[in-house]
Protein backbone atom coordinates (compact mmCIF):
# COMPACT_ATOMS: atom_id res chain seq x y z
CA UNK A 1 0.00 0.00 0.00
CA UNK A 2 1.05 3.57 -0.56
CA UNK A 3 1.90 5.76 2.14
CA UNK A 4 -0.30 8.26 3.17
CA UNK A 5 -3.69 6.46 1.30
CA UNK A 6 -4.57 4.51 4.20
CA UNK A 7 -5.94 7.49 5.10
CA UNK A 8 -8.66 7.72 2.71
CA UNK A 9 -11.87 5.00 1.95
CA UNK A 10 -12.35 4.74 -1.52
CA UNK A 11 -15.92 3.83 -0.87
CA UNK A 12 -18.43 4.80 -3.61
CA UNK A 13 -21.53 6.44 -2.29
CA UNK A 14 -23.37 8.66 -5.27
CA UNK A 15 -23.87 8.10 -8.80
CA UNK A 16 -25.28 10.96 -11.24
CA UNK A 17 -25.68 11.49 -14.78
CA UNK A 18 -27.67 13.30 -16.93
CA UNK A 19 -27.82 12.99 -20.71
CA UNK A 20 -24.55 11.61 -20.90
CA UNK A 21 -23.71 9.49 -23.63
CA UNK A 22 -25.98 6.75 -23.84
CA UNK A 23 -27.96 7.66 -20.61
CA UNK A 24 -30.57 10.10 -20.12
CA UNK A 25 -30.51 9.83 -16.06
CA UNK A 26 -28.94 7.90 -13.38
CA UNK A 27 -29.18 8.59 -9.83
CA UNK A 28 -27.67 5.78 -7.98
CA UNK A 29 -26.99 5.54 -3.63
CA UNK A 30 -24.16 3.00 -3.68
CA UNK A 31 -25.22 1.09 -0.43
CA UNK A 32 -23.22 -2.42 -1.17
CA UNK A 33 -19.41 -2.95 -1.84
CA UNK A 34 -20.31 -4.35 -4.88
CA UNK A 35 -22.49 -2.43 -7.61
CA UNK A 36 -23.84 -4.62 -10.69
CA UNK A 37 -24.62 -2.37 -13.32
CA UNK A 38 -27.13 -4.54 -15.84
CA UNK A 39 -28.71 -4.11 -18.93
CA UNK A 40 -29.44 -4.96 -22.38
CA UNK A 41 -26.78 -4.50 -24.88
CA UNK A 42 -26.71 -0.52 -25.98
CA UNK A 43 -28.55 0.27 -22.69
CA UNK A 44 -26.09 2.92 -21.10
CA UNK A 45 -23.85 0.32 -18.64
CA UNK A 46 -20.71 1.57 -19.94
CA UNK A 47 -21.99 5.16 -20.38
CA UNK A 48 -22.38 4.94 -16.75
CA UNK A 49 -18.86 3.46 -15.50
CA UNK A 50 -17.45 6.26 -17.87
CA UNK A 51 -18.99 8.76 -16.07
CA UNK A 52 -17.98 7.92 -12.85
CA UNK A 53 -14.44 8.21 -14.67
CA UNK A 54 -15.15 11.53 -16.35
CA UNK A 55 -16.25 13.36 -12.50
CA UNK A 56 -13.39 11.51 -10.57
CA UNK A 57 -11.12 12.44 -12.96
CA UNK A 58 -12.51 15.36 -14.87
CA UNK A 59 -10.90 13.28 -18.20
CA UNK A 60 -13.17 11.68 -20.60
CA UNK A 61 -12.70 8.15 -22.39
CA UNK A 62 -14.44 8.93 -25.42
CA UNK A 63 -12.80 11.95 -27.04
CA UNK A 64 -9.19 13.13 -27.03
CA UNK A 65 -10.14 17.55 -27.44
CA UNK A 66 -11.60 19.33 -24.91
CA UNK A 67 -13.71 20.99 -27.81
CA UNK A 68 -15.22 17.64 -28.30
CA UNK A 69 -16.69 17.22 -25.04
CA UNK A 70 -19.70 18.21 -26.01
CA UNK A 71 -20.29 15.05 -27.87
CA UNK A 72 -20.94 13.21 -25.03
CA UNK A 73 -24.17 15.36 -24.26
CA UNK A 74 -27.14 12.79 -25.17
CA UNK A 75 -28.58 13.78 -28.39
CA UNK A 76 -31.19 15.75 -28.68
CA UNK A 77 -29.78 17.45 -25.28
CA UNK A 78 -28.60 20.51 -24.83
CA UNK A 79 -26.76 20.30 -21.52
CA UNK A 80 -25.17 17.42 -19.73
CA UNK A 81 -23.39 16.20 -16.77
CA UNK A 82 -22.31 13.58 -13.84
CA UNK A 83 -21.25 13.21 -10.52
CA UNK A 84 -20.53 10.85 -8.00
CA UNK A 85 -19.47 11.42 -4.18
CA UNK A 86 -16.12 9.58 -3.56
CA UNK A 87 -14.86 9.44 0.17
CA UNK A 88 -17.20 11.93 1.19
CA UNK A 89 -15.97 14.41 -1.42
CA UNK A 90 -18.40 15.07 -4.24
CA UNK A 91 -16.96 15.21 -7.50
CA UNK A 92 -18.72 16.78 -10.70
CA UNK A 93 -18.93 17.49 -14.15
CA UNK A 94 -20.67 19.62 -16.55
CA UNK A 95 -20.27 18.89 -19.96
CA UNK A 96 -21.59 22.38 -21.61
CA UNK A 97 -18.97 24.61 -19.89
CA UNK A 98 -16.35 21.62 -20.14
CA UNK A 99 -16.03 22.55 -15.91
CA UNK A 100 -15.67 20.26 -13.06
CA UNK A 101 -14.21 19.26 -9.89
CA UNK A 102 -11.95 16.33 -9.66
CA UNK A 103 -11.55 13.86 -6.74
CA UNK A 104 -8.67 16.25 -5.13
CA UNK A 105 -6.49 14.02 -3.61
CA UNK A 106 -6.32 12.26 -7.51
CA UNK A 107 -3.02 13.59 -8.05
CA UNK A 108 -1.30 11.63 -4.87
CA UNK A 109 -2.93 8.57 -6.45
CA UNK A 110 -0.96 7.39 -9.74
CA UNK A 111 -2.82 4.41 -9.57
CA UNK A 112 -6.72 5.85 -9.81
CA UNK A 113 -6.83 5.86 -13.72
CA UNK A 114 -5.50 2.43 -13.40
CA UNK A 115 -8.59 0.82 -11.20
CA UNK A 116 -10.93 3.04 -13.13
CA UNK A 117 -10.61 1.42 -16.64
CA UNK A 118 -9.32 -1.90 -16.12
CA UNK A 119 -7.78 -2.55 -19.61
CA UNK A 120 -5.53 0.58 -19.11
CA UNK A 121 -2.53 -1.24 -17.78
CA UNK A 122 -2.17 -3.80 -20.36
CA UNK A 123 -2.52 -0.63 -22.49
CA UNK A 124 0.04 1.36 -21.11
CA UNK A 125 3.57 1.36 -21.88
CA UNK A 126 6.26 -0.33 -20.66
CA UNK A 127 8.38 2.47 -19.01
CA UNK A 128 4.38 3.40 -17.15
CA UNK A 129 3.86 -0.29 -15.89
CA UNK A 130 7.27 0.02 -14.06
CA UNK A 131 6.64 3.72 -13.00
CA UNK A 132 3.46 2.65 -11.58
CA UNK A 133 4.23 -0.36 -10.08
CA UNK A 134 7.13 1.24 -8.07
CA UNK A 135 4.64 3.91 -6.93
CA UNK A 136 2.22 1.22 -5.51
CA UNK A 137 4.84 -1.05 -4.04
CA UNK A 138 6.97 1.86 -2.49
CA UNK A 139 9.49 1.14 -4.13
CA UNK A 140 10.38 4.40 -6.21
CA UNK A 141 14.12 4.90 -5.74
CA UNK A 142 15.88 7.54 -4.16
CA UNK A 143 18.61 9.48 -6.30
CA UNK A 144 20.82 8.44 -3.52
CA UNK A 145 20.03 4.45 -3.33
CA UNK A 146 20.10 4.76 -7.27
CA UNK A 147 23.80 6.40 -7.12
CA UNK A 148 24.88 3.39 -5.04
CA UNK A 149 23.03 0.67 -7.88
CA UNK A 150 25.18 2.46 -10.35
CA UNK A 151 28.47 2.02 -8.09
CA UNK A 152 27.71 -1.16 -7.35
CA UNK A 153 27.24 -2.17 -10.96
CA UNK A 154 30.90 -0.69 -11.38
CA UNK A 155 30.16 2.22 -13.32
CA UNK A 156 32.38 5.85 -13.05
CA UNK A 157 32.15 7.57 -9.77
CA UNK A 158 33.16 10.75 -11.17
CA UNK A 159 30.39 10.20 -14.10
CA UNK A 160 28.08 9.43 -11.83
CA UNK A 161 28.81 12.46 -9.43
CA UNK A 162 28.39 14.29 -12.65
CA UNK A 163 24.94 13.13 -13.23
CA UNK A 164 23.69 12.92 -9.37
CA UNK A 165 21.68 16.45 -10.24
CA UNK A 166 19.50 14.66 -12.78
CA UNK A 167 18.82 11.49 -10.63
CA UNK A 168 16.30 13.61 -8.85
CA UNK A 169 14.47 13.56 -11.49
CA UNK A 170 13.65 9.52 -12.15
CA UNK A 171 14.94 7.15 -14.01
CA UNK A 172 13.77 8.60 -17.61
CA UNK A 173 15.70 12.12 -17.63
CA UNK A 174 18.08 10.29 -15.76
CA UNK A 175 18.62 8.08 -18.76
CA UNK A 176 18.40 10.60 -21.28
CA UNK A 177 20.97 12.53 -20.11
CA UNK A 178 23.67 9.55 -19.69
CA UNK A 179 22.89 9.00 -23.47
CA UNK A 180 23.31 12.44 -23.90
CA UNK A 181 26.34 12.54 -22.51
CA UNK A 182 27.29 9.67 -24.16
CA UNK A 183 26.36 11.48 -27.72
CA UNK A 184 28.70 14.18 -26.62
CA UNK A 185 31.62 11.81 -26.29
CA UNK A 186 30.70 10.15 -29.33
CA UNK A 187 30.86 13.84 -30.70
CA UNK A 188 34.44 14.17 -29.39
CA UNK A 189 35.26 11.14 -30.17
CA UNK A 190 34.20 12.60 -33.95
CA UNK A 191 36.15 15.51 -34.07
CA UNK A 192 39.74 14.09 -32.75
CA UNK A 193 39.38 11.40 -35.19
CA UNK A 194 37.37 12.74 -37.88
CA UNK A 195 35.68 9.05 -38.63
CA UNK A 196 32.40 7.83 -37.18
CA UNK A 197 32.26 6.20 -33.83
CA UNK A 198 32.02 2.61 -33.51
CA UNK A 199 32.49 0.27 -30.73
CA UNK A 200 35.07 -1.71 -32.19
CA UNK A 201 37.41 1.27 -33.80
CA UNK A 202 37.13 3.46 -30.80
CA UNK A 203 38.74 0.89 -28.87
CA UNK A 204 42.16 0.89 -30.97
CA UNK A 205 41.60 3.63 -33.28
CA UNK A 206 45.34 4.97 -34.51
CA UNK A 207 45.86 8.22 -36.28
CA UNK A 208 47.68 8.55 -39.38
CA UNK A 209 51.56 9.13 -38.61
CA UNK A 210 55.16 9.18 -40.62
CA UNK A 211 56.24 6.02 -40.64
CA UNK A 212 59.40 6.77 -39.25
CA UNK A 213 61.09 9.61 -37.32
CA UNK A 214 64.90 9.81 -36.94
CA UNK A 215 65.59 11.94 -34.08
CA UNK A 216 69.04 11.61 -34.00
CA UNK A 217 69.20 12.80 -37.52
CA UNK A 218 67.04 15.30 -36.60
CA UNK A 219 69.71 16.02 -33.76
CA UNK A 220 72.35 16.24 -35.62
CA UNK A 221 70.69 18.12 -38.20
CA UNK A 222 69.75 20.92 -35.92
CA UNK A 223 73.36 21.29 -34.67
CA UNK A 224 74.82 21.58 -37.76
CA UNK A 225 72.56 24.17 -38.29
CA UNK A 226 73.32 26.12 -35.73
CA UNK A 227 77.00 25.87 -36.64
CA UNK A 228 76.56 27.08 -40.28
CA UNK A 229 74.33 29.83 -38.77
CA UNK A 230 77.12 31.04 -36.61
CA UNK A 231 79.82 30.45 -39.36
CA UNK A 232 77.34 32.68 -41.91
CA UNK A 233 76.94 34.89 -38.88
CA UNK A 234 80.47 35.36 -38.74
CA UNK A 235 81.43 35.41 -42.36
CA UNK A 236 79.01 38.18 -42.83
CA UNK A 237 80.06 40.28 -40.06
CA UNK A 238 83.77 39.60 -42.03
CA UNK A 239 82.79 40.78 -45.36
CA UNK A 240 80.29 43.86 -44.08
CA UNK A 241 84.06 44.48 -42.73
CA UNK A 242 85.87 44.56 -45.67
CA UNK A 243 83.60 46.40 -47.83
CA UNK A 244 83.79 48.90 -45.48
CA UNK A 245 87.69 48.95 -45.54
CA UNK A 246 86.61 48.76 -49.33
CA UNK A 247 84.33 51.94 -49.12
CA UNK A 248 87.23 53.89 -46.69
CA UNK A 249 90.22 52.72 -48.89
CA UNK A 250 87.84 54.47 -52.07
CA UNK A 251 86.97 57.31 -50.27
CA UNK A 252 90.70 57.78 -49.03
CA UNK A 253 91.69 57.39 -52.57
CA UNK A 254 89.38 60.19 -53.60
CA UNK A 255 90.55 62.47 -50.74
CA UNK A 256 94.33 62.24 -52.07
CA UNK A 257 93.51 63.01 -55.41
CA UNK A 258 91.54 65.76 -54.45
CA UNK A 259 94.46 67.08 -52.19
CA UNK A 260 96.82 66.20 -54.45
CA UNK A 261 95.12 68.34 -56.92
CA UNK A 262 95.16 71.63 -54.70
CA UNK A 263 98.69 71.08 -53.58
CA UNK A 264 99.70 71.07 -56.96
CA UNK A 265 98.18 74.08 -57.60
CA UNK A 266 100.38 76.05 -54.93
CA UNK A 267 103.15 76.83 -57.55
CA UNK A 268 101.11 78.45 -59.93
CA UNK A 269 98.73 80.64 -56.86
CA UNK A 270 102.17 81.72 -55.66
CA UNK A 271 103.00 83.06 -58.94
CA UNK A 272 99.75 84.65 -59.17
CA UNK A 273 100.21 86.52 -56.17
CA UNK A 274 103.59 87.51 -57.02
CA UNK A 275 101.84 89.02 -60.45
CA UNK A 276 98.88 90.70 -58.22
CA UNK A 277 100.52 92.22 -56.00
CA UNK A 278 103.15 93.19 -58.73
CA UNK A 279 100.35 94.77 -60.59
CA UNK A 280 98.77 96.77 -57.23
CA UNK A 281 101.95 98.03 -56.81
CA UNK A 282 101.81 99.65 -59.81
CA UNK A 283 98.13 100.85 -60.01
CA UNK A 284 98.76 102.87 -56.23
CA UNK A 285 102.06 103.99 -57.46
CA UNK A 286 99.71 105.84 -60.34
CA UNK A 287 97.10 106.62 -58.06
CA UNK A 288 100.20 108.45 -55.89
CA UNK A 289 101.32 110.22 -58.72
CA UNK A 290 98.21 112.05 -59.09
CA UNK A 291 97.98 115.18 -56.83
CA UNK A 292 94.33 116.25 -55.96
CA UNK A 293 94.50 119.66 -54.47
CA UNK A 294 91.45 121.84 -53.16
CA UNK A 295 91.28 125.25 -54.65
CA UNK A 296 91.46 127.54 -51.47
CA UNK A 297 88.69 130.13 -53.15
CA UNK A 298 86.21 127.78 -54.57
CA UNK A 299 87.14 124.62 -52.88
CA UNK A 300 87.29 122.64 -56.16
CA UNK A 301 89.11 119.99 -56.64
CA UNK A 302 92.77 120.72 -58.61
CA UNK A 303 94.41 117.19 -60.23
CA UNK A 304 97.82 118.30 -61.23
CA UNK A 305 100.64 115.52 -62.13
CA UNK A 306 104.23 116.91 -62.11
CA UNK A 307 103.28 120.24 -61.24
CA UNK A 308 100.84 120.76 -64.21
CA UNK A 309 97.30 121.22 -63.91
CA UNK A 310 95.22 118.79 -65.30
CA UNK A 311 91.82 119.32 -64.43
CA UNK A 312 90.00 121.68 -62.38
CA UNK A 313 86.45 121.60 -61.25
CA UNK A 314 83.97 120.58 -58.30
CA UNK A 315 84.06 117.24 -58.57
CA UNK A 316 85.98 116.56 -61.47
CA UNK A 317 88.74 113.94 -61.94
CA UNK A 318 90.87 113.13 -64.72
CA UNK A 319 89.22 109.98 -66.74
CA UNK A 320 92.42 107.77 -65.60
CA UNK A 321 91.80 108.41 -62.02
CA UNK A 322 88.65 105.64 -61.64
CA UNK A 323 90.47 102.74 -64.00
CA UNK A 324 93.33 103.34 -61.33
CA UNK A 325 91.25 102.98 -57.94
CA UNK A 326 88.86 100.42 -59.89
CA UNK A 327 92.08 98.50 -60.75
CA UNK A 328 93.66 98.73 -57.38
CA UNK A 329 90.27 97.72 -55.66
CA UNK A 330 90.58 94.25 -58.04
CA UNK A 331 93.98 93.43 -57.45
CA UNK A 332 93.47 93.53 -53.55
CA UNK A 333 90.73 91.58 -53.86
CA UNK A 334 92.34 89.19 -56.03
CA UNK A 335 95.53 88.94 -53.55
CA UNK A 336 92.86 88.27 -51.01
CA UNK A 337 92.13 85.13 -53.19
CA UNK A 338 95.51 84.12 -53.84
CA UNK A 339 96.23 84.25 -49.87
CA UNK A 340 93.45 81.86 -49.36
CA UNK A 341 94.22 79.65 -52.80
CA UNK A 342 97.98 79.44 -51.25
CA UNK A 343 96.65 78.32 -47.87
CA UNK A 344 94.57 76.10 -49.53
CA UNK A 345 97.21 74.54 -51.18
CA UNK A 346 99.74 74.84 -48.37
CA UNK A 347 97.09 72.66 -46.19
CA UNK A 348 96.42 69.97 -49.03
CA UNK A 349 100.10 69.62 -48.77
CA UNK A 350 100.70 69.31 -45.03
CA UNK A 351 97.10 66.49 -45.08
CA UNK A 352 99.44 65.08 -48.05
CA UNK A 353 102.23 64.54 -46.05
CA UNK A 354 100.06 63.13 -42.52
CA UNK A 355 98.03 60.95 -44.25
CA UNK A 356 100.93 58.34 -45.18
CA UNK A 357 100.39 55.14 -47.16
CA UNK A 358 96.68 54.47 -48.19
CA UNK A 359 95.22 50.78 -48.74
CA UNK A 360 94.87 50.15 -51.89
CA UNK A 361 90.89 49.04 -52.92
CA UNK A 362 91.31 46.78 -55.21
CA UNK A 363 93.74 44.65 -53.11
CA UNK A 364 90.69 44.42 -50.94
CA UNK A 365 87.96 42.43 -53.89
CA UNK A 366 89.22 39.44 -54.19
CA UNK A 367 89.29 38.00 -50.07
CA UNK A 368 85.44 40.60 -50.51
CA UNK A 369 84.47 38.23 -53.78
CA UNK A 370 86.06 34.88 -52.04
CA UNK A 371 83.64 35.66 -48.59
CA UNK A 372 80.57 36.22 -50.67
CA UNK A 373 81.48 32.84 -53.04
CA UNK A 374 81.90 31.12 -49.68
CA UNK A 375 78.61 33.02 -47.68
CA UNK A 376 76.82 31.93 -50.73
CA UNK A 377 77.51 28.57 -50.40
CA UNK A 378 76.33 28.71 -46.71
CA UNK A 379 73.15 29.54 -47.97
CA UNK A 380 72.87 27.07 -50.48
CA UNK A 381 73.95 24.59 -47.44
CA UNK A 382 71.71 26.40 -45.12
CA UNK A 383 68.39 26.11 -47.32
CA UNK A 384 68.98 22.32 -47.70
CA UNK A 385 69.48 21.78 -44.11
CA UNK A 386 66.52 23.85 -43.08
CA UNK A 387 64.12 22.60 -45.39
CA UNK A 388 65.35 18.68 -44.33
CA UNK A 389 64.98 19.75 -40.64
CA UNK A 390 61.63 21.06 -41.22
CA UNK A 391 60.37 18.05 -43.03
CA UNK A 392 62.03 16.03 -39.96
CA UNK A 393 60.32 18.61 -37.58
CA UNK A 394 56.93 18.25 -39.19
CA UNK A 395 56.87 14.46 -39.01
CA UNK A 396 57.86 14.96 -35.66
CA UNK A 397 54.74 16.88 -34.81
CA UNK A 398 52.75 14.33 -36.65
CA UNK A 399 54.19 11.99 -35.18
CA UNK A 400 53.67 13.90 -31.40
CA UNK A 401 49.74 14.65 -32.75
CA UNK A 402 49.39 11.42 -33.51
CA UNK A 403 49.91 10.15 -29.96
CA UNK A 404 47.79 13.40 -28.47
CA UNK A 405 45.00 12.38 -30.70
CA UNK A 406 45.25 8.64 -29.79
CA UNK A 407 45.14 9.47 -26.52
CA UNK A 408 42.30 11.87 -26.45
CA UNK A 409 40.38 9.93 -28.43
CA UNK A 410 40.92 6.76 -26.04
CA UNK A 411 39.66 9.23 -22.72
CA UNK A 412 36.68 9.85 -25.04
CA UNK A 413 35.94 6.25 -26.11
CA UNK A 414 36.59 5.27 -22.20
CA UNK A 415 33.84 8.16 -21.63
CA UNK A 416 31.62 6.31 -24.26
CA UNK A 417 31.61 3.13 -22.92
CA UNK A 418 31.60 4.51 -19.54
CA UNK A 419 28.10 6.79 -20.24
CA UNK A 420 26.93 4.05 -21.89
CA UNK A 421 27.29 1.38 -19.06
CA UNK A 422 25.22 4.24 -17.33
CA UNK A 423 23.02 5.02 -19.57
CA UNK A 424 22.11 0.58 -19.59
CA UNK A 425 22.29 0.86 -15.86
CA UNK A 426 19.51 3.37 -16.31
CA UNK A 427 17.67 1.84 -18.74
CA UNK A 428 14.23 0.17 -17.73
CA UNK A 429 16.56 -3.38 -17.89
CA UNK A 430 18.76 -2.19 -15.85
CA UNK A 431 18.53 -0.96 -12.40
CA UNK A 432 14.88 -0.19 -12.06
CA UNK A 433 13.91 -3.93 -13.36
CA UNK A 434 16.93 -4.70 -10.34
CA UNK A 435 14.74 -2.62 -8.13
CA UNK A 436 11.48 -4.05 -9.21
CA UNK A 437 12.81 -7.55 -8.14
CA UNK A 438 10.62 -6.72 -4.66
CA UNK A 439 8.27 -5.27 -5.64
CA UNK A 440 7.32 -7.91 -8.51
CA UNK A 441 7.39 -10.19 -5.86
CA UNK A 442 4.61 -8.59 -4.34
CA UNK A 443 2.97 -7.94 -7.93
CA UNK A 444 2.58 -11.26 -8.32
CA UNK A 445 1.89 -12.77 -5.18
CA UNK A 446 -1.24 -10.76 -5.35
CA UNK A 447 -1.93 -11.59 -8.52
CA UNK A 448 -1.37 -15.38 -7.34
CA UNK A 449 -3.88 -15.21 -4.50
CA UNK A 450 -6.22 -14.27 -7.18
CA UNK A 451 -5.68 -16.84 -9.39
CA UNK A 452 -5.91 -19.32 -5.75
CA UNK A 453 -9.18 -17.27 -5.60
CA UNK A 454 -10.77 -18.07 -9.10
CA UNK A 455 -8.91 -20.79 -9.66
CA UNK A 456 -7.78 -19.05 -13.32
CA UNK A 457 -4.63 -19.08 -15.27
CA UNK A 458 -1.62 -16.97 -12.85
CA UNK A 459 -1.19 -13.65 -14.49
CA UNK A 460 2.72 -12.53 -13.89
CA UNK A 461 4.41 -9.63 -14.32
CA UNK A 462 8.29 -9.73 -15.81
CA UNK A 463 11.08 -7.93 -14.87
CA UNK A 464 10.61 -6.82 -18.74
CA UNK A 465 6.96 -5.55 -17.47
CA UNK A 466 5.55 -8.34 -19.91
CA UNK A 467 2.49 -9.66 -19.18
CA UNK A 468 1.89 -13.32 -19.20
CA UNK A 469 -1.12 -15.72 -18.61
CA UNK A 470 0.48 -19.20 -17.09
CA UNK A 471 3.11 -17.79 -19.48
CA UNK A 472 1.23 -17.00 -22.55
CA UNK A 473 1.68 -13.55 -23.75
CA UNK A 474 -0.84 -10.92 -22.89
CA UNK A 475 -1.24 -10.16 -26.56
CA UNK A 476 -1.96 -14.08 -27.30
CA UNK A 477 -5.21 -14.02 -25.52
CA UNK A 478 -8.52 -14.45 -26.11
CA UNK A 479 -11.27 -11.98 -25.08
CA UNK A 480 -12.14 -13.78 -22.10
CA UNK A 481 -8.96 -14.30 -20.49
CA UNK A 482 -7.48 -10.57 -21.57
CA UNK A 483 -10.60 -9.79 -19.54
CA UNK A 484 -9.79 -12.09 -16.45
CA UNK A 485 -6.15 -10.95 -16.90
CA UNK A 486 -7.34 -7.57 -16.55
CA UNK A 487 -9.34 -8.39 -13.50
CA UNK A 488 -6.86 -9.60 -11.44
CA UNK A 489 -4.67 -6.78 -12.92
CA UNK A 490 -6.95 -4.21 -11.71
CA UNK A 491 -7.34 -6.02 -7.86
CA UNK A 492 -3.98 -6.25 -7.94
CA UNK A 493 -2.99 -2.13 -8.42
CA UNK A 494 -6.45 -1.59 -6.03
CA UNK A 495 -4.66 -3.25 -3.27
CA UNK A 496 -1.31 -2.24 -3.39
CA UNK A 497 -2.24 1.04 -4.20
CA UNK A 498 -4.54 1.14 -1.28
CA UNK A 499 -7.20 2.59 -3.36
CA UNK A 500 -9.66 -0.29 -2.69
CA UNK A 501 -11.82 0.47 -5.76
CA UNK A 502 -12.24 -1.20 -8.63
CA UNK A 503 -14.53 -0.65 -12.18
CA UNK A 504 -15.02 -3.51 -14.49
CA UNK A 505 -16.81 -3.04 -17.50
CA UNK A 506 -18.26 -5.97 -20.17
CA UNK A 507 -18.41 -8.92 -17.74
CA UNK A 508 -20.26 -10.73 -20.47
CA UNK A 509 -17.72 -11.51 -22.10
CA UNK A 510 -16.96 -14.64 -20.22
CA UNK A 511 -18.48 -17.96 -20.54
CA UNK A 512 -21.39 -18.42 -17.99
CA UNK A 513 -19.41 -20.60 -15.28
CA UNK A 514 -16.38 -17.81 -15.53
CA UNK A 515 -19.44 -15.01 -14.73
CA UNK A 516 -20.35 -17.16 -12.05
CA UNK A 517 -16.92 -17.74 -10.54
CA UNK A 518 -16.25 -13.87 -10.87
CA UNK A 519 -19.04 -13.18 -9.03
CA UNK A 520 -18.29 -15.33 -6.02
CA UNK A 521 -14.48 -13.67 -6.44
CA UNK A 522 -15.84 -10.03 -6.04
CA UNK A 523 -18.19 -11.26 -3.30
CA UNK A 524 -15.18 -12.74 -1.38
CA UNK A 525 -13.02 -9.39 -1.80
CA UNK A 526 -15.83 -7.63 -0.64
CA UNK A 527 -16.72 -9.57 2.53
CA UNK A 528 -12.54 -9.56 3.14
CA UNK A 529 -12.99 -5.90 3.16
CA UNK A 530 -10.16 -6.01 0.42
CA UNK A 531 -12.43 -3.35 -1.76
CA UNK A 532 -14.35 -0.86 -0.48
CA UNK A 533 -16.02 -0.38 -3.70
CA UNK A 534 -16.69 -2.96 -7.16
CA UNK A 535 -18.51 -1.18 -9.61
CA UNK A 536 -19.29 -4.02 -12.80
CA UNK A 537 -21.14 -4.13 -15.44
CA UNK A 538 -23.10 -6.66 -17.32
CA UNK A 539 -24.87 -7.69 -20.26
CA UNK A 540 -27.84 -9.63 -19.08
CA UNK A 541 -31.34 -10.57 -20.64
CA UNK A 542 -32.94 -9.79 -17.15
CA UNK A 543 -32.38 -8.18 -13.83
CA UNK A 544 -30.56 -11.13 -11.92
CA UNK A 545 -32.96 -12.61 -9.30
CA UNK A 546 -30.72 -13.70 -6.83
CA UNK A 547 -27.41 -11.99 -5.64
CA UNK A 548 -25.10 -12.31 -2.62
CA UNK A 549 -25.36 -9.94 0.47
CA UNK A 550 -22.80 -7.91 -0.60
CA UNK A 551 -23.89 -7.22 -4.24
CA UNK A 552 -26.32 -4.10 -5.27
CA UNK A 553 -27.54 -4.55 -9.08
CA UNK A 554 -28.90 -1.32 -10.84
CA UNK A 555 -30.43 -1.74 -14.02
CA UNK A 556 -30.79 0.46 -16.46
CA UNK A 557 -33.45 0.17 -19.63
CA UNK A 558 -33.94 3.09 -21.90
CA UNK A 559 -30.88 4.95 -20.75
CA UNK A 560 -32.87 4.92 -17.22
CA UNK A 561 -31.66 3.37 -14.30
CA UNK A 562 -35.14 2.11 -12.94
CA UNK A 563 -34.02 -0.42 -9.84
Amino acid sequence: MVAGLSEYMMKLSKILANNFCGLRYANIDVTAPVLMVAAHNGSGKSSLLDAIKLAVTSEPSRVVLKGDYVQMIKEGSKAGDVGVTLDEHDCVYDLKTKKGVAFNHADEMPAMPYVLDAPLFAKATLADRRNLLSAITGSTPTPELIAKRLLEKQCDSTLVDVLKPVLRLGFEASHKEAKNKQKEARGAWGSVTGETYGDLKGGDWKAPRPEFVDDELLAKQEKELAVLEADHDSNTQQIGALEQQWRDANNAQAQVTALQEKADLLKRRQDKKANDEKELDRMLTLIASLDVKECPCCQARLITKGGELLQAGLNGLTKELPNYIQARDMFMRAIANDIRDIAESQAAQEQLKNMGALANPALMLPNIDSLRIRINAMKAERATLKASIHKLQTDKRALEEASTKESNAATYHANIQAWGKIADALAPEGIQSDLLVGALKKVNARLRQSADDTDWFQISVGADMAITASGRPYNLLSESEKWRADAHLTEMISHLSGLKLMVLDRMDVLGTDNRNTCVQWLDVLADEGDVDTIVVAVTLKEKPKSMPASYQVAWIADGEVVA
